[in-house]
């Protein structure tokens, strides 16, 4: 049996697809001061699945608070991750450990909050980041 090598251009194309085959498109949603908000969807089946009713955010002891309510627009249960990402004024994402993946159920026809707070008074905006998990 003879195998060839792979060429640069073919092992690239390979790369390129084993590195999307782990991604998942990602819902952001951007909440402005005045309560405005906008949902950025990527993955079109959350899309379909969730609605956005309401973005809130106000300062609590210095530090941002931020709730987005959420509805289930079908009759079957959803699960999907979310995490909140958070910004200093000068538009520079904040790193924390606090930033990451949580998991959720949410029953058929069901209205959640998803609440986050900041994790240092540096932060004055946050995204919203959401994608559906299959069971």
């Amino acid at each position: 049996m003879n195998i060839k090598p792979l060429r640069p251009a073919h092992l690239l194309v390979l790369l390129t697809l084993v590195f999307f085959a782990g991604c998942h498109a990602v819902n952001s949603v951007d909440v402005s001061a005045d309560g405005s908000y906008n949902w950025i969807k990527g993955d079109s089946v959350l899309k379909n699945e969730a609605r956005v009713r309401t973005a809130n955010k106000e300062m609590v002891n210095g530090l941002l608070h931020v709730q987005v309510v959420v509805h289930n627009k079908y009759k079957s249960d959803g699960n999907f991750k979310y995490r909140f990402v958070w910004f200093n004024a000068n538009g520079m994402e904040v790193h924390t450990p606090l930033t990451t993946w949580e998991y959720r159920n949410i029953i058929g026809k069901q209205t959640i909050t998803l609440d986050g707070i900041a994790p240092d008074s540096s932060v004055t905006d946050c995204r919203l980041e959401m994608f559906r998990v299959d069971q």
